[in-house]
This record gives structure tokens, C-alpha cells and sequence, in this order.
């Protein structure tokens, strides 16, 4: 299990399940808002545009702000 942080804590393990719910709820709400498509459909359309969203907004903020608080504006 903590192979996958570098620092071994349970809260960054915690902190990376938060974020990642982050994106995917907000690109599940993007996608139900505006599409008209099937449950299973919605899913994977809306952890895709959340996913993608996060990586283009966490880029050009990036430049603006430092890199942790650019990661979480973008998640939010």
C-alpha cells in the first residue's frame, strides 16, 4: 500500500481519493447537465471530461500559483 506515496502517510493516500472524487464529481455533473445520454454512458463521459478538465485547469494555473493550490483549485 505504500508503494504508491512517497511519503508512506495515510493522509496523502486520503488526500489523493479526495481529490480524484473532486474531478470525477464535477465532471459527472458537467456531463449530466449537458448531455442527454444512458447511466453507463454518463459515467465513463463524466470521469473523462472531469479528468481532462482537472489536467488543462491545473496546467494554466500552475503558472499563476504554486503547484499544490493549483492542483486543488482545479479539483474543486
Amino acid at each position: 500500500m505504500y508503494y504508491w506515496t512517497r511519503t508512506g502517510s495515510w493522509i496523502d493516500i486520503a488526500s489523493f481519493v479526495l481529490l480524484c472524487a473532486l474531478w470525477a464529481a464535477g465532471g459527472l455533473l458537467i456531463i449530466n447537465q449537458s448531455f442527454f445520454l444512458k447511466v453507463p454512458e454518463k459515467l465513463i463521459a463524466g470521469l473523462t471530461t472531469g479528468f481532462l478538465l482537472f489536467i488543462v485547469l491545473s496546467n494554466l494555473l500552475v503558472h499563476i500559483i504554486s503547484l499544490p493550490l493549483a492542483y486543488w483549485s482545479a479539483a474543486i
